[in-house]
């Protein structure tokens, strides 16, 4: 079983490149997995739309899910998932292995690929401690894909008026500790376990990006090209939670440099200076 994990912090591009790459022949984007319970247990709907046991994709885990698990069992998961999955908790998960956690998690993905056989399964979760968990399957074979972007960029990006929003001084604060930790998980898994991404790269120079993601992970992303190549929209799949892109039927990929634009450049420099020295490593300039 092949599992791709994207990592990073939220309002890196996750979602966009999850769905680049489920648009790959042998790459399935189920969203981000560590919300399917409270999916599940909440009856909240796929992306499509449909409630889980009703939609296309969707339906029949559910019932192997039913079948081998009762709804107290899948409760207690989910309140183990809050347990070793929590920013909190990134420090327990780069010391050890958490079994329990882990078993549920491999049982539950082996479900999906029992009804969906003979592709590679992506998870955008983004969280630190589930990437480092699921790192250690050792019945899996798990590729972390370690999303990162501008700061300046995520400040933006937290200030749109959708979903979660944060202040300019919470965003550099969420942005340090999660990539803080997102190295030490790098550095913690290994270089043939992790590959890490600019969303930078990703938007402007998408066919090289793509190359040495297909290196990486092994796998056919012709048919991505192909669509770029075409300026073909990427159809959206049935996925598990994500951002505010899910409600589109279709995307594009269209670079977000509107901060370059908005934010006074006293302003840049200064989230630039503060959040020394991440930018530096991450290569981005002044």
């Amino acid at each position: 079983m092949k599992i791709i994990y994207l990592m990073g912090a939220g309002r890196s591009g996750t979602t966009l490149l999850a769905t680049l790459l489920g648009n790959a022949k042998g790459i399935t984007t189920l969203g981000e997995m560590h919300q399917f319970l409270d999916y599940y247990l909440d009856k909240k709907p796929c992306s499509c739309g449909a409630d889980l046991d009703q939609c296309e994709f969707w339906s029949k885990v559910i019932k192997r899910l039913e079948q081998n698990h009762s709804r107290q069992e899948l409760i207690e998961m989910n309140q183990l998932r809050d347990r070793v999955e929590g920013h909190r908790h990134i420090i327990k998960s780069l010391l050890r292995s958490n079994k329990a956690y882990q078993t549920f998690q491999r049982q539950l993905f082996e479900h999906v690929a029992a009804v969906h056989p003979n592709v590679t399964l992506l998870d955008s979760a983004k969280y630190i401690s589930r990437g480092l968990q699921l790192a250690r399957i050792k019945e899996a074979e798990v590729k972390v894909v370690y999303v990162v972007r501008d700061v300046r960029g995520v400040i933006f990006s937290f200030g749109k008026k959708v979903q979660t929003q944060k202040s300019p001084l919470s965003a550099m604060i969420y942005y340090k500790l999660i990539n803080f930790f997102g190295l030490l998980a790098q550095w913690t898994m290994g270089k043939g376990k992790v590959m890490r991404l600019r969303y930078e790269s990703l938007v402007e120079s998408p066919e090289e990006s793509l190359s040495h993601l297909e290196t990486f992970l092994d796998q056919d992303l012709s048919a991505v090209n192909s669509k770029l190549k075409a300026k073909e929209p990427f159809q959206m799949p049935h996925i598990i939670a994500g951002n505010r892109l899910v409600s589109a039927k279709h995307i594009e990929l269209k670079p977000d440099f509107a901060w370059k634009q908005t934010q006074p450049r006293a302003m840049q420099m200064l989230y630039y200076l503060l959040n020394l020295p991440l930018q530096l490593i991450f290569k981005y300039r002044i």
